[in-house]
């Protein structure tokens, strides 16, 4: 399946390129007794006007003998400072816990470089930073995000794929997100921390079993190997390897009494109208879910990650204890070290997933073809292993693959029924009665005993 999360060669090697920039910010600025390079302020390049908020410490760690001030006219300083020298202490102006949102998308201009390697997941100076009241985007930073920086896939109501779709009306049928607060009992920490539980599994090569139940094509995986099947892979390609793999071993039975009859033997109403629609499935959810990543703005695992373990939040702004303390353990040198991942997490909000959404052929396939309980059963956990390796690889919260899978299912059930009729000459009712009958939300799914809700999933297509 094919990233949500990554784009064309010529994208990852610009996003490689941009990981490379600096922890500091602002070229040709001396600030305080040392030097932060970025953007200079005759860069030819507007900004807002500064926003003047200089917090003292950090998680009840760092002084305030040195200071460094950021601007809402600055990139993302997430500064490795202390972290280097923890004798150094700094006050800087930053987001309280609750401002915090998606702010990975690195300038596209590639001559903005300088020698460090660290990782900054700052923007372009003109809307840096990226704050709740600036989620849904207003109109002025969508240009600059799509013109300026190499954040990824920026769709807005309007754009031509949505074909008129706009985001409340897919927001009001999925669980909404929840956002970092300063909080330690609120629910987004039980999102992270399930995060980082698998990022220290995935880092001691505990078993697979550990986390889940995966599909019998993954036997043989790792952790690893789990979160490597889901890296830049192409679009929806792991469903194709189920599809294959089920046609090599017998295929499908087709369901020819809601669609015209051809012929007893139809290989083009068989296995080219199936990779079609495969095909299809993945394209149509993939608009409206970016719109509704753009529109939400739920920052990355690698964002929180970063900005806990090098100290820049901690238990006196409301971070959990524990969440500290394994963020501090991991001893990151940059943000993307927290993943499975060179390049880290792609640079496009994290709610809801795509490859969740588009993980949708345990769904559609059983609309349209008469599935044995056991191929009903894999289908269920590929599409689920496809989901929750993004958090094994961690890019993804649960939160996210959840919404994202259940988005699917809503999406299938709203465009594939017309499709179906117009392209096939499916019984478009049949089709979308199939359908609402197939749905289940994907928090009741147990890909350890295939069960929905308790139920056994061949009982279920049985209904």
């Amino acid at each position: 399946m094919a990233p949500e999360d990554q784009g064309s060669a010529p994208q990852l090697k610009a996003l490689a390129f941009g990981m490379t920039w600096a922890v500091f910010v602002a070229s040709a600025m001396m600030m305080s007794s040392f030097q932060v390079h970025g953007y200079s302020e005759d860069s030819g390049i507007s900004s807002s006007s500064p926003k003047s908020r200089s917090i003292e410490g950090n998680g009840g760690r760092l002084g305030s003998s040195r200071v460094l001030t950021l601007t809402s006219a600055s990139y993302d300083a997430h500064l490795s400072l202390t972290k280097d020298d923890p004798s150094k202490s700094t006050s800087i102006q930053r987001r309280s816990l609750d401002e915090i949102r998606f702010n990975k998308c690195p300038p596209a201009d590639p001559s903005f470089h300088t020698e460090s390697k660290d990782y900054v997941p700052g923007v372009h100076k003109g809307i840096y930073p990226l704050l709740p009241v600036d989620y849904p985007l207003p109109a002025a930073k969508a240009a600059v995000l799509k013109t300026q920086t190499l954040g990824d896939s920026v769709i807005v109501p309007g754009d031509h794929q949505l074909f008129g779709a706009l985001p409340d009306e897919w927001l009001s049928r999925v669980k909404p997100p929840t956002y970092p607060q300063a909080d330690p009992n609120a629910p987004f920490w039980r999102e992270l921390r399930s995060v980082i539980r698998s990022q220290k599994k995935r880092r001691s090569s505990d078993p697979p079993s550990d986390l889940s139940r995966w599909p019998d094509t993954w036997s043989s995986f790792d952790l690893e190997d789990i979160a490597a099947a889901v890296d830049a892979e192409y679009p929806a390609s792991l469903q194709q390897s189920l599809i294959m793999q089920t046609f090599a071993d017998g295929g499908f039975q087709m369901d020819k009494s809601i669609v015209e009859f051809r012929s007893v033997r139809d290989f083009i109403g068989n296995q080219v109208r199936i990779a079609a629609l495969n095909t299809w499935a993945f394209d149509v959810v993939a608009p409206i879910s970016f719109m509704l990543k753009w529109h939400t703005g739920v920052p990355r695992p690698e964002e929180m990650a970063w900005l806990i373990g090098s100290g820049q939040y901690g238990i006196d702004d409301g971070v959990p204890q524990d969440i500290v303390d394994d963020l501090v353990a991991m001893n990151l040198t940059k943000a993307e070290d927290f993943t499975a991942y060179k390049q880290g997490s792609p640079t496009h909000p994290s709610w809801p997933a795509m490859h969740s959404s588009g993980s949708s052929c345990s769904f559609w396939l059983p609309a349209v073809a008469k599935m044995t309980p056991e191929q009903y059963c894999e289908a269920l956990r590929v599409d689920f292993a496809v989901a929750f390796a993004r958090t094994v690889a961690g890019v993804h919260y649960p939160m996210d693959n959840y919404a994202g899978l259940n988005l699917g299912s809503k999406i299938m059930i709203e465009k594939l029924p017309g499709h179906l009729a117009e392209y096939y000459g499916y019984n478009e009712t049949a089709v979308r009665s199939r359908l609402e009958a197939l749905e289940f939300d994907w928090e009741t799914f147990d890909p350890r005993t295939c069960t929905i809700g308790g139920v056994p999933v061949g009982d279920r297509l049985l209904q």
